[in-house]
């Protein structure tokens, strides 16, 4: 299985690559963040630091903010 986030970015950037504002967390976002278990000191860690679980609810967490109308998993 391939996880795809860029091994050179930080959290946040992957997070936000698809999102409608790509620059900045709104509220709504970080509270999604923090539900899936992270603290916001991890938005800044590089994606080489996570482990595999880690990676899968950042990837989780990118589909959910690119506000699709259907989520398939």
């Amino acid at each position: 299985m391939t996880i795809s986030v860029l091994p050179s970015i930080s959290v946040k950037k992957a997070i936000l690559q698809y999102s409608h504002n790509s620059r900045i967390l709104n509220k709504n976002q970080k509270e999604i963040f923090r539900a899936f278990g992270f603290k916001d000191k991890d938005l800044n860690k590089n994606a080489t630091k996570l482990s595999g679980g880690e990676l899968k609810r950042v990837c989780l967490i990118r589909a959910i903010f690119s506000q699709r109308p259907i989520l398939i998993l």
